[in-house]
């Protein structure tokens, strides 16, 4: 429909404008401002530029969770209700735009809740109010409770810097010395 080609066109245009940021600020000039924001965090600066295969990989890895979410959004609302007749895109558009504004809590004081009222605006077209409000506080519940398990398995990793070499890898580095 319509609107699925404007929301289609809106995200190729937000992935034009990274990609066009990215040509204009060249790899050397990120690492430039990075390494400012390294010194300021008392960090060891990096002493190269990433690869343009380095940025790419990280795009795509980074564009993944936004892509899920999207998609959890679409299927957790056809799995409370089928009357409604949302589609993947409108989904992915909603769940984005929400996470987009719930960005503003980093400069806005107190600007908790700011993903669920921007969610349950957009999601108003498809159900009635008290419905947007309730399914969008409960999947911040849900997306919550899935942080809180991937910190719990973070926590389980172990941190290679606490780690103490084997006497094999001493070894090993003492000889290419």
């Amino acid at each position: 429909t319509g609107n699925t080609s404007l929301y289609v066109a809106f995200l190729l245009g937000i992935i034009a404008l990274v990609l066009l940021a990215c040509v204009v600020l060249r790899f050397d000039t990120i690492r430039q401002y990075g390494n400012k924001l390294l010194k300021r965090l008392n960090m060891s600066e990096l002493d190269q530029s990433p690869t343009s295969k380095d940025f790419a990989l990280w795009i795509g890895l980074y564009s993944l969770p936004w892509l899920f979410a999207g998609g959890s959004l679409y299927f957790a609302i056809q799995g409370v209700t089928e009357s409604v007749p949302i589609t993947m895109g409108n989904a992915l558009v909603i769940s984005i735009l929400a996470s987009l504004v719930s960005l503003l809590n980093l400069i806005i004081p107190g600007g908790l809740g700011l993903k669920e009222v921007s969610m349950t605006a957009l999601l108003l077209p498809w159900m009635p109010a008290s419905v947007a409000i309730l399914f969008s506080l409960s999947y911040r519940l849900l997306h919550t409770v899935d942080e809180v398990i991937w910190a719990l398995i973070a926590l389980c990793i172990p941190n290679p810097a606490k780690i103490a070499p084997t006497q094999e890898a001493v070894n090993h580095l003492s000889q290419e010395n």
